[in-house]
């Protein structure tokens, strides 16, 4: 049976239904999308005993407050794989280790993103050129990875002060820490300007090209073919390894070019290998995201130079498939 409770990520009402014989409930909410979580939220809450080291890192210094933004990265989470079709994995409110870990993924999309990812919300919501798109600050903030209907705000202006947007006279956005409470069944208006659209053109996810770095030794063959390419290609993206194209002179010129025409590029230093390292040097000298890998039995060798970058540590190509497809969608975003 249906019942509307408070979301146990937002808190705002949602459609929730226990599983038969099963400690689980199924949510449906309007913010969050549609996930399923134990024990059953009927009689169990997330409590925190201490503050994610992602989230001191952050200066944040209140377990409330912690609890709060744990849950935010969470829904930002369960939106984005009810947006993508993808039925997100069960939220065990009692391995804290495994919500910390996901949440933590989400806390790294750049905030440089976030307006061009509201920018895209709007054009989603565009009939024509010229005409409203309608969104809530409040049930929407999750959809551009934001934490709050204030950060959502935050954004909205930026891109009105940059004129790619104006938004609708009398539905306009209230602003300042009044959006933090805006009524989510509200909704207001803005209109995409020409020069919004011409951003939404030079921003139009460029390349679709993936640059693998890794070594080719055979032992990684699996972690290639089951890992890396399926959430390469579940993200939209098409993968480029070099001994896996055909072309003529120099290899060094050919890696050159494919990392060039690239999107981001992945690299995972299992084994080691200076190729890999060169290969992900070049990519962050011209600005290209990099996402950094390796398997667990080798992080320990993991170059000191490349240390505090924040690797997906992965021990079977299954697991490395959902850290790596996660990583893509909160960092780069997916192109399906």
């Amino acid at each position: 049976m249906n019942a509307q409770q408070p979301c146990p990520l937002c808190g705002l009402p949602a459609s929730i239904s226990g599983r038969a014989n099963q400690d689980v409930a199924d949510v449906r909410c309007r913010k969050c999308g549609y996930f399923a979580v134990a024990p059953d939220l009927m009689a169990f809450d997330l409590t925190l005993s201490h503050i994610p080291a992602f989230l001191r890192d952050k200066g944040v210094c209140e377990l409330a407050q912690a609890a709060k933004l744990l849950k935010a990265y969470l829904s930002i989470y369960t939106r984005e794989c009810a947006e993508n079709g993808k039925p997100p994995e069960l939220l065990n409110f009692l391995d804290l280790p495994a919500l910390e870990l996901l949440a933590n993924t989400y806390s790294l999309t750049p905030v440089t993103s976030k307006p061009d990812r509201l920018l895209r919300l709007l054009e989603r919501r565009t009939a024509y050129p010229g005409a409203l798109a309608s969104f809530n600050p409040q049930l929407d903030c999750p959809a551009i990875h934001a934490v709050s209907a204030l950060e959502f705000h935050y954004y909205l202006e930026a891109l009105a002060d940059q004129g790619f947007i104006v938004t609708a006279g009398p539905r306009q956005v209230p602003s300042g820490k009044s959006s933090e409470s805006a009524n989510p069944d509200a909704t207001y208006a803005a209109t995409i300007t020409l020069t919004g659209w011409a951003r939404l053109g030079a921003t139009c996810n460029g390349s679709r090209s993936t640059f693998i770095a890794m070594s080719f030794h055979h032992s990684l063959d699996d972690a290639f073919s089951q890992g890396i390419l399926r959430a390469v290609d579940e993200t939209g993206y098409l993968p480029l390894r070099v001994d896996k194209e055909e072309y003529n002179g120099k290899i060094c010129d050919r890696i050159v070019v494919d990392i060039k025409r690239s999107r981001f590029v992945v690299a995972d230093v299992t084994r080691q290998r200076q190729g890999v390292y060169f290969e992900a040097g070049f990519a962050m000298a011209l600005g290209l995201p990099v996402i950094w890998s390796c398997r667990e039995d080798d992080l320990k060798n993991v170059h000191f130079d490349t240390r505090q970058y924040n690797h997906i540590v992965w021990k079977e190509p299954a697991d490395f498939r959902r850290q790596l497809h996660d990583r893509i969608v909160a960092t780069i975003g997916s192109v399906r």
